[in-house]
């Protein structure tokens, strides 16, 4: 418009995204009867139209324009038609041809003219258009790398994933013009999506040229054709191994059968007598986003045997202790492999048999939510059960009639005193009496211990060295909710 000097002027709010074609029409009326058509009629015939020739309506959208008859705008919108009717047959004659996919984005550069990229799930770059300058984007190089390499630049993925007015769009079906808080300008993006699961997501970047609301259009229908593309080449773009795909189906039926045991023990070749541990791990924004796809591919490069896949917005990992060091070895890694500022997760006890999959990802997922309450990075069972079943206990009624006296003895003295008897004696219990134990637990000398241990006898009323009194004052700590330290 701008090349043969013809002047605009729009309203637009409430049109309809796809257009079937233009009708010219004799009177403003008309503009409501067909859905989906583009309607050009004289401008005079609208109150706003006083100063323009020809006006383009569809719904409540309106295009006034100067410089051009209702004629003359018809064929130019039916040049425009044919244009893009083009472009969307020569992508799919890309499906069509099974073409490669950096076919298709190349014939989608046709129209959108500005760097773009296609990026997997797992942040890995599927297409990339070429010919530009690596300054286009700060992440440029990395991104033309990544489609060899499959590699993905962590600080960019974490950088998107995490803004708070960004983490949004990886979940949204239409696309979207936004600020890219990693590109630093606008950008124009959309999902792709199959059987609701967000397979690749598509970036066309601002460089210079503003987006306007009908590139949003554009990029769904480019989204449509490459939603049909992938679907065809699901085993190259959309993919999932046979025993994380396998984990997933038991988590969604909630059992586990003996014959499905004996399945993953053939996959896998594990044994009756191995351990495991599940780590239920999430970001800390709480969202779906690329950053968990990246996290998930770098854990299943870790030479550990076992799975891991994402399940309800979250990586599950299952992992076989006996043949990867045992408990402490597995965890260290896990806690190398998984960036504390981006990432909480939770690890269950360790488990033998197979069968008992299920109930140990829900007490993975347990720990993992309490790690996110207490504002925590990690929480493991072993560091978590504790207090959980000290909350647990702590909630039944009847649970304080069943408390040593001594210890609400104790816990009087230390209100009325600020003594920390209560605390000594929970540790002195717990090292079996161990002077030197305790002291070091405390971080006290010695000495001073056996002074404090002194003065808690002659508080209590029972023998501290009797073994049914121990066993009994143990467990009341449980029972009073971990209130030791009062």
């Amino acid at each position: 418009m701008s090349a043969r000097n013809i002047r605009t002027s729009a309203v637009i709010s409430l049109g309809h995204a796809n257009l079937t074609g233009t009708r010219l029409a004799d009177s403003p009326d008309l503009g409501e009867a067909e859905e989906g058509a583009l309607f050009v009629s004289a401008a005079d015939d609208f109150p706003e139209g006083d100063s323009f020739d020809t006006v383009f309506r569809n719904g409540e959208d309106t295009l006034f324009l100067a410089g051009i008859s209702p004629k003359e705008a018809v064929n130019e919108a039916n040049r425009a038609f044919e244009f893009y009717n083009a472009w969307e047959i020569s992508l799919l004659d890309c499906v069509a041809r099974n073409l490669p996919l950096q076919s298709l984005l190349d014939r989608a550069h046709n129209v959108f003219r500005r760097p773009m990229f296609i990026k997997g799930n797992s942040s890995w770059v599927f297409a990339i258009t070429s010919g530009y300058d690596p300054s286009v984007h700060p992440d440029w190089t990395n991104l033309e790398q990544s489609v060899q390499t499959r590699a993905p630049d962590f600080n960019a993925v974490k950088a998107v994933s995490l803004d708070p007015d960004f983490q949004a769009v990886f979940l949204h079906k239409y696309p979207d013009i936004v600020r890219s808080p990693f590109y630093g300008g606008m950008v124009l993006r959309t999902n792709v999506w199959l059987e609701d699961k967000r397979v690749c997501e598509v970036v066309a970047l601002e460089n210079g040229n503003p987006f306007n609301p009908g590139d949003t259009h554009l990029m769904y229908a480019f989204s449509r054709v490459l939603e049909l593309y992938i679907n065809a080449n699901k085993a190259l773009y959309a993919t999932i191994s046979g025993l994380s795909g396998f984990f997933s189906s038991l988590l969604e039926k909630g059992e586990c059968t003996p014959e499905n045991v004996k399945a993953i023990q053939h996959a896998t070749r594990w044994s009756d007598g191995d351990e495991f541990i599940l780590f239920c791990i999430e970001t800390k924004t709480r969202q779906e986003s690329p950053i968990l796809g990246v996290l998930r591919d770098k854990l299943e490069t870790l030479p550990l045997s076992g799975s891991t896949f994402i399940y309800s917005n979250r990586i599950v990992s299952i992992l076989n202790l006996t043949q990867e060091g045992g408990y402490h070895a597995v965890l260290n890694r896990m806690r190398e492999a998984i960036p504390a500022d981006a990432f909480v997760w939770g690890a269950s006890h360790e488990f033998s048999g197979l069968e008992r999959f299920i109930s140990f990802y829900r007490q993975a997922l347990l720990v993992l939510e309490a790690a996110v309450r207490r504002n925590l990075n990690s929480l493991t069972m072993h560091e978590a059960a504790y207090g959980f079943l000290a909350e647990w206990l702590g909630s039944i009624p009847e649970a304080p009639y069943a408390v040593h006296p001594d210890l609400y003895r104790l816990r009087e003295h230390d209100r009325r005193n600020d003594t920390r008897y209560m605390q000594t004696l929970f540790e002195f219990l717990l090292c079996g009496g161990n002077y030197t134990d305790t002291a070091n637990r405390l971080g006290l000398h010695r000495n001073s211990l056996i002074y404090r241990m002194s003065k808690i006898r002659e508080i209590v009323a029972w023998p501290l060295d009797d073994a049914e009194n121990k066993k009994l004052l143990l467990t009341s700590f449980l029972l009073l909710g971990g209130d030791r330290n009062k």
